[in-house]
């Protein structure tokens, strides 16, 4: 059951990975000097408020989304 529950994990994990590399290449598009992508997950009664914030190469948000 261990095993099973790991597994479940890593699929969670990877497609989280494959979600926000697209998210940012899609951001790119958008907004050339996106560098990065800053995440903060709150947990909330009934699941999870997220926001993503687009990053210029200075730190600066220059755009985002809330999840």
């Amino acid at each position: 059951m261990h095993t099973f529950i790991e597994a479940q994990h890593a699929a969670e994990v990877a497609v989280a990975s494959m979600a926000l590399r697209a998210l940012l290449a899609r951001a790119r598009d958008e907004e050339p000097d996106v560098v990065a992508l800053r995440l903060e997950a709150t947990a909330t009664g009934t699941g999870a408020d997220i926001a993503v914030e687009l990053v210029d190469a200075a730190g600066n948000a220059v755009g985002g989304y809330s999840l």
